[in-house]
């Protein structure tokens, strides 16, 4: 008989332990315990928060990648998650059939399929990963993502599967007054994918000098050099006027609780992203009726139009076109939007289910 074991091949806390929150509390009644019999997991202390779980920790990427070989020898019946594929050693062990892909599914989580970084020790990566990469036989993922991956690798089965965003869709947002000036959230980390500076110049360009602007950059941690950077470009272009500076940069991580207080006082997400990144931030804007600004390299919009959810590209920003886009996420049915919770756990059982039979 077939079972999962779900992998978490890096240290990514923040999704890691929103994927195993999700399968402790969500998904545990909604699946057979063979879809979900062990979770092989590279961080520490995660095993006593999620007691109802099967988890083995290891310290880092190395260990794991060795245990899903051992294991891949030892244990023939099972099929392995790969939640995210962020570890070089785990693709080497495909490339060398140390796991074989018939027992591999790769859940897509964005940057580990797309080529965006300039650093260079990626930029070297890439193209060994994209080659591994036309190996597998199954993927699954957002609309935009399982397109993209049709590109590269046509044969292998794709599946609609939604990351299990965190939401709070009982969360009330106090009313407030409107806000004296167009307050814009740019950006859902400190990571150059962001293209802070690119965004600064857009919207000076395209929305004047009379914004507010917020930008979130706790994450990721040892970021300084980047940050310094951002802020430099952010003095060049919004110069501080009576004490005051229009951009607001956030050096410190921020609890769920403090970030979605921080959505609400704004008008406007404005992310540039080359490719689909910012899920959670975008599914949170869209709850409070927020605009968000996405660029056409951004696969996600395949998602967005998919779900009739109204949104923006660079191209059409303009203080109008804000105001018609809020109007249409006022009226929109917000309980037909697949990637929202609760519904996304539909795209679960079915694909788990699909695995076990096999």
């Amino acid at each position: 008989m077939t079972k999962i074991y779900h992998v978490m091949g890096s240290d990514i806390p923040h999704h890691n332990h929103t994927v195993l929150q999700f399968f402790a509390q969500q998904l545990r009644d909604k699946v057979p315990a063979t879809a979900m019999a062990k979770f092989f997991v590279v961080g520490d202390g995660i095993a006593q928060k999620y007691p109802q779980l099967n988890i083995e920790e290891f310290t880092d990427k190395r260990h794991v990648s060795k245990a899903l070989i051992r294991t891949a020898k030892e244990e023939p019946e099972v099929h392995f998650y790969l939640h995210g594929q962020f570890n070089f050693s785990i693709w080497l062990a495909v490339l060398f059939h140390r796991l074989p892909v018939e027992r591999l599914t790769w859940h897509i989580w964005g940057a580990d399929l797309y080529e965006d970084s300039q650093r260079l020790i990626y930029k070297l990566a890439y193209p060994l990963r994209r080659f591994v990469q036309k190996k597998f036989k199954h993927v699954v993922g957002t609309q935009g993502d399982i397109n993209a991956f049709a590109c590269l690798n046509p044969d292998a089965k794709r599946t609609l599967v939604y990351f299990p965003t965190k939401m709070d869709r009982t969360f009330q947002p106090s009313t407030r007054e409107k806000n004296e000036v167009l307050t814009i959230l740019l950006g859902n980390s400190g990571d150059h994918s962001n293209r802070h500076q690119e965004a600064l110049a857009q919207i000076k360009a395209k929305l004047g000098e009379n914004v507010r602007i917020i930008v979130p950059m706790g994450y990721p941690s040892h970021n300084e050099e980047y940050i310094a950077q951002v802020k430099t470009t952010a003095q060049k272009l919004f110069p501080i006027k009576s004490g005051k500076s229009a951009v607001e940069i956030i050096e410190q991580k921020m609890t769920f609780s403090d970030y979605l207080a921080m959505l609400t006082q704004c008008d406007l997400g404005y992310f540039i992203f080359h490719r689909q990144q910012g899920i959670g931030t975008i599914c949170l804007l869209t709850q409070l009726n927020i605009p968000a600004v996405l660029h056409p390299k951004n696969t996600f919009t395949e998602d967005m139009k998919l779900n009739k959810v109204p949104f923006l590209y660079i191209d059409d920003v303009s203080h109008d076109s804000i105001v018609k886009v809020q109007e249409k996420l006022i009226a929109l049915d917000k309980e037909t939007i697949a990637f929202f919770d609760p519904y996304f756990i539909r795209t679960w059982p079915p694909v788990l289910g699909e695995i076990l039979a096999k």
